[in-house]
């Protein structure tokens, strides 16, 4: 079972990439739009314990990587999240489950 911290550290990191903050930080991250060709889009830097989920998340591979953007990052109903990485809702879910528990282990060693 993931620990609620975790569980924390990765909403609030998704919520800083998605820009909703009311911290003045830019509107993403750049790991957010790394598939989109830029590294990065806004000026800024990441505060530093977001900045170590987002390390966390760019170890992961690439299929929980995704995961994670679109149960973290992405809004708007699983399946289409889902859809969006080609996969089916429950294999979303599944992945998530997975990149939370890895994402965890590596917040871990990292402190």
């Amino acid at each position: 079972m993931v620990a609620v911290w975790t569980r924390v550290r990765l909403s609030q990191w998704g919520s800083w990439c998605r820009g909703r903050q009311p911290t003045g930080y830019p509107t993403a991250s750049a790991f957010t739009h790394a598939n989109e060709g830029a590294r990065c889009r806004d000026e800024g830097t990441m505060p530093t314990e977001l900045a170590e989920v987002e390390r966390a998340v760019a170890a992961l591979r690439q299929e929980l990587r995704q995961a994670t953007i679109a149960g973290y990052v992405w809004r708007g109903p699983w399946r289409e999240r889902a859809g969006r990485i080609g996969v089916s809702a429950a294999t979303l879910r599944r992945h998530l489950v997975r990149a939370e528990a890895q994402v965890e282990r590596i917040l871990q060693l990292a402190d």
